[in-house]
């Protein structure tokens, strides 16, 4: 069982990606169902965000899962995991600190707060650096606008504003820098915001991938119009993706994704290179029975499996699936 360690922050890995150490014997590991279910989810192309959103384990398991794993050697950090040096050491620095917020405000105060529109304006066109940081706390929309016209506006700028503005048209004139879309952090302050124009929120998802939509669509920290784009950003790239990719993707979640993809079809070369599968888990067929667009080619490769000869419930429910063959039922 691991032991929690309540004062390690996920964030500091959030995007390490773990390797297993192929020399070690994992069975000889003390680990519960839910640790080994993370283990088996770590290939070396998962982050360790990647593998928060897939197991659905919180951040303190997780976190001190992957540091009891890396005292038993089971998988690869390139340093030393010590956790007196690593709870005081700092992720990667913030795009802006508090400090810089309260000198934006003042300068705010100081030199823009009992201006005229108009002169506003014509500031926004022509500041750069931290005057023109102050003025993207700027509450009218047409401020916001001039401001993302002003040549000398940089991404950190455009990230004060999609997390402190507050109507909807000053935020849609972050679309003007398509360019800033790509930005993390900017992604994550219109994923919160209440007042996020759909158009811009669906700009921003789309350029994720389908990974990274299918956790978007589970997260708890972002509003409810970004789920549901990000669910449908999620069904449009499947759709095109390559069938490789496909595969890919319901393995890797186990087929949790396949409840937002319901209604859609598979494709006949994805269903082929799920039928050389030969080891799927309990999760997996649970999930896959529960999508409408499961075929009989591959009920009857489930059928076949070990685990579902000898569980009764997953083969009543593939036998209750809408395409399960006739002649399984006999």
């Amino acid at each position: 069982m691991v032991q929690t360690l309540p004062e390690r922050k996920l964030r500091y890995l959030s995007h390490w990606k773990p390797e297993l150490n192929g020399g070690l014997d994992y069975s000889s590991l003390m680990l519960d169902s839910s640790a080994g279910f993370a283990l088996s989810r770590i290939d070396g192309r998962t982050s360790v965000a990647e593998l928060k959103a897939l197991t659905g384990l919180s951040a303190d398991y997780l976190q001190n899962l992957l540091h009891t794993l890396v005292g038993q050697k089971a998988i690869h950090f390139e340093k030393p995991m010590d956790p007196d040096k690593l709870s005081h050491r700092s992720p990667s620095p913030p795009a802006y600190l508090p400090s810089d917020m309260e000198n934006y405000r003042e300068l705010y105060r100081q030199h823009f707060q009992g201006l005229g529109l108009d002169v506003r304006i014509s500031r926004a066109q022509k500041e750069r650096g931290a005057m023109l940081s102050a003025l993207c706390l700027d509450r009218n929309p047409a401020i916001i606008r001039e401001i993302m016209g002003n040549q000398n506006v940089t991404v950190k700028q455009a990230q004060i504003i999609a997390r402190y503005h507050t109507t909807t048209i000053g935020l849609s004139a972050l679309g003007k820098k398509n360019s800033f879309l790509f930005d993390h952090q900017l992604r994550r302050y219109l994923t919160r915001s209440q007042h996020a124009p759909v158009l811009l929120l669906r700009r921003a998802i789309e350029k994720l991938s389908m990974v990274q939509c299918f956790s978007l669509g589970l997260s708890r920290e972002v509003t409810d119009k970004a789920k549901r784009q990000s669910r449908e950003t999620l069904r449009i790239l499947f759709s095109q993706a390559p069938q490789d990719e496909r595969v890919q993707l319901i393995l890797r979640t186990e087929g949790r994704c396949l409840k937002t993809l319901n209604g859609l079809t598979l494709g006949g070369k994805t269903i082929a290179l799920l039928c050389r599968k030969s080891q799927f888990s309990s999760i997996l067929i649970r999930n896959l029975c529960s999508f409408s667009g499961l075929t009989p080619m591959l009920i009857r490769h489930l059928f076949r499996q070990t685990i579902v000869r000898s569980n009764f419930g997953l083969k009543k429910l593939l036998l209750r699936h809408s395409n399960c063959p006739s002649e399984l039922k006999k």
